[in-house]
C-alpha cells in the first residue's frame, strides 16, 4: 500500500504542551502507513531529540530560516540575505512601535498577514496532507504556503483567552479541510466564535503515553527535594497565561503560616527574570525555585506531595494528564477549560487567586488522608489516552 505523504509544521520542539504532544503523537503513529516531512521554524528545542527516526525533520527554506532564527556572521555577510534581514528587523520594529499596546502574539499574526505574507516562498513539494499542529505562525504557513490535497490545522487554546484576532484568522479557518481542537470545551469556545465553521471543527485529545512517562519517573530527579519538606511541583512556560506571579504570592502566603515546604517549578520563559525578582525580594529563596527546563519532569512530579496548577487559562492541560498517570493529586485554578480534566475526587479546584491557592495547599499539607484518599481515586481511573490515536488515523486517512 502506498504511503500517505504528510507535512507537519510547528514553530519548535520547545518544553511546551503542544510540543511534547506531537513528540507522543509521532511515537505512536504506524510508521509503515506514512511518509512523514516535519517543518520546524526553528530546528531546535528539548524535544527534538525524542522525534522518531521514521520523520523527516526538513531543513527550512532560506527565507524562513532568516526571518525566524538569529542568522550567523557568515549568513550576514551573504548579499541575498540582506534584503531579509533588514526587513525582519524592520518590520519587527515597526510591529512593536506602531502595535505596542497588542500581545506579542497578536503583533505576531498582524506581522505575518501585513509583511511576512509576502516574503515567503511557497513550499514546493506536493503532499496529501499538510498540518498545523500550532495556531497563528505555523496555520498560516500550512493555508499560504504549502502544496496539499487536504490542510488541517490545530487549536491548543482556548481561543477567546489567548486574545487573537478574530478577523485575522477567519479566512486561515475557512481555507482549511479541518479545524482540531484538544478538549471539548476549546471546541465549544471555538464553535460560538466562529459558529460557521462548525461542520468543519472536531476534538481529538493530546496523546499521553502511561508507558514513557512511568519509565522515566522512575529516575531519580536530576535536583533533590530537601528533606522532610512538603513537596511542590509546577510545569509551565513562565509567561503569563501560567500564573507563577500569582504562584510565588501565593507561596509567600505559606511562608508566613509557617508551611514547611519547597516549591519547584520546572520551565522556562520570558517572564524569567521578572519571577526570580519577585522571588527575591520576598524573600522565597529557600522554598521556592525556577529550576528551568527538562526532557523529564515526570520523575520530579513522581516525588512530590501534590501538583499544583495556577494558570490563568489552558486549552487542555497536558500536564494534568501526565500527572493523573502518576497517581499524583493536585491543586488547579477554575480556568474556563478544567473540568475536561479535574474533578473533586482527584483534586482541589480553587480560584485564581494566592489566597485561594494557598488555602488549597495548606488544606493538603494538613490532611495527608485526603491526598492518598485522591491517591487511590486516581489509581482507579484510566488515565493513558494512547487508543485516542484511532481518531488521528481517521483525519489523516479521509
Amino acid at each position: 500500500m502506498k504511503k500517505k505523504k504528510i507535512l507537519i509544521v510547528m514553530m519548535n520542539l520547545y518544553n511546551g504542551g503542544a510540543e511534547k504532544s506531537l513528540v507522543n503523537f509521532l511515537n505512536e503513529l504506524d510508521e509503515s502507513k506514512y511518509d512523514i516531512d516535519l517543518l520546524l521554524f526553528q530546528k531546535k528545542g528539548l524535544f527534538l531529540n525524542q522525534v522518531p527516526s521514521y520523520v523527516k525533520v526538513v531543513e527550512q527554506p532560506r527565507d524562513l530560516y532568516l526571518l525566524y532564527n538569529n542568522p550567523s556572521v557568515k549568513d550576514l555577510f551573504k548579499f541575498h540575505n540582506i534584503k531579509l534581514i533588514f526587513l525582519r528587523v524592520f518590520y519587527t520594529i515597526l510591529m512593536n512601535v506602531k502595535y505596542k499596546n497588542y500581545l506579542p502574539r497578536v503583533r505576531r499574526q498582524i506581522r505575518w498577514d501585513k509583511y511576512y505574507k509576502k516574503l515567503i516562498g511557497v513550499y514546493k513539494k506536493k503532499y496529501d496532507v499538510s498540518l498545523s499542529y500550532l495556531e497563528n505562525e505555523p496555520m498560516r504557513y500550512v493555508i499560504d504556503k504549502t502544496v496539499a490535497t487536504k490542510k488541517y490545522v490545530w487549536l491548543h487554546n482556548d481561543y477567546i483567552k489567548i486574545g487573537l484576532l478574530k478577523e485575522n484568522d477567519e479566512y486561515y479557518y475557512d481555507k482549511a479541510n479541518k479545524i482540531v481542537t484538544i478538549s471539548k470545551e476549546c471546541l465549544n469556545v471555538f464553535n460560538r466564535t466562529f459558529p460557521k465553521f462548525k461542520e468543519k471543527s472536531i476534538y481529538i485529545p493530546n496523546i499521553s503515553s502511561s508507558k514513557t512517562i512511568n519509565e522515566l519517573a522512575k529516575k531519580t530527579p536530576k535536583i533533590l527535594f530537601k528533606e522532610n519538606v512538603f513537596k511542590i511541583v509546577s510545569i509551565g512556560r513562565l509567561c503569563y497565561e501560567k500564573g507563577f506571579d500569582i504562584a510565588i504570592d501565593a507561596a509567600k502566603i505559606l511562608k508566613e503560616n509557617n508551611i514547611n515546604y519547597q516549591w519547584y517549578i520546572i520551565g522556562d520563559g520570558v517572564l524569567k527574570n521578572e519571577l526570580m525578582k519577585k522571588i527575591k525580594s520576598y524573600g522565597l529563596s529557600d522554598n521556592f525555585a525556577l529550576i528551568g527546563v527538562t526532557d523529564n519532569p515526570y520523575s520530579y512530579i513522581k516525588s512530590s506531595d501534590i501538583f499544583v496548577q495556577t494558570s490563568r487559562s489552558e486549552g487542555k492541560a497536558m500536564v494534568l494528564d501526565e500527572a493523573k498517570i502518576l497517581n499524583k493529586p493536585f491543586v488547579v485554578t477554575k480556568y474556563p477549560t478544567v473540568l475536561d480534566q479535574a474533578n473533586e475526587k482527584i483534586s482541589l479546584m480553587v480560584e485564581i487567586s494566592a489566597e485561594d491557592i494557598a488555602k488549597g495547599i495548606m488544606y493538603l499539607y494538613k490532611h495527608p488522608d485526603r491526598i492518598k484518599e485522591m491517591e487511590e481515586n486516581m489509581k482507579k481511573e484510566i488515565n493513558s489516552n494512547e487508543k485516542e490515536i484511532s481518531k488521528y488515523y481517521d483525519l489523516l486517512d479521509e
